[in-house]
């Protein structure tokens, strides 16, 4: 009956074919999610750029400038 059982099992066991293709599949999805969150990150971070940028421009238009009042300058955060 064991053997019965152990031969069964050796019929379900997955092909060395499979083992390789599934790996080729894992780390394809794993570069595609690389490239996804690099993709990301660049994003992210040309978008504080330009926030920065921004910044920068209300404190030169408050401070060098004068071209803007203390009111408009007031950041919306801080109450």
């Amino acid at each position: 009956m064991e053997r019965l059982f152990v031969g069964f099992l050796g019929e379900w066991q997955p092909k060395l074919e499979y083992f390789r293709l599934f790996s080729e599949i894992v780390i394809d999805v794993w570069r595609q999610k690389q490239r996804d969150a690099a993709l990301l990150h660049a994003a992210a971070r040309k978008h504080l750029e330009q926030l920065s940028e921004r910044k920068q421009r209300l404190v030169e238009a408050f401070i060098y400038e004068r071209a803007i009042d203390q009111c408009t300058y007031q950041p919306r955060w801080i109450s």
